[in-house]
């Protein structure tokens, strides 16, 4: 089963459909390769909402959350929040889920592979000494897959 059937993501209104050509598309643009389970996701429904689901994190460390807005390509989607957290999560990573606080997750891609899941949290940004914002991030999982294994009922 598809992992977004298991979850029951609930699409969003204002997100359009798209297809395999405008993925690609984005795919050169931020010159890294999406999951195949994700990419699949967005081609049935571009984003979404998943309500009443949790992730507890490995790292006992770390508060549990709710990945609620799963994000789409288009308006109010990846690339917006690529162009507006670039700075504090790299190059290699690509957000795509937010919870309700706003931190979000990213997928660590390198070589067309997932190298990691992360989560940017900002409950816990801080500045250097030189003034410089850090938002600190915390490793969820290995892949995309696990990251899904680790999504349960509230």
């Amino acid at each position: 089963m598809l992992f977004f059937e298991r979850l029951r993501i609930e699409p969003l209104i204002f997100n359009e459909k798209i297809d395999e050509v405008e993925i690609e598309d984005f795919e050169k643009t931020v010159g890294r390769r999406l999951p195949s389970e994700y990419k699949e996701f967005l081609l049935l429904q571009n984003g979404g909402l998943l309500l009443g689901m949790v992730i507890r994190f490995l790292d006992p460390g770390v508060q549990p959350t709710l990945p609620e807005h799963w994000l789409g390509i288009g308006q109010n989607g990846i690339q917006q929040q690529l162009d507006r957290f670039r700075e504090f999560i790299g190059e290699r990573n690509i957000p795509f889920c937010i919870d309700p606080g706003g931190n979000f997750f990213c997928m660590d891609v390198l070589n067309d592979q997932v190298q990691g899941i992360f989560y940017f949290d900002y409950d816990d940004m801080y500045e250097t000494d030189a003034g410089q914002p850090v938002l600190p991030s915390y490793r969820v999982c290995d892949s995309f897959s696990e990251f899904v294994e680790l999504i349960s009922p509230l």
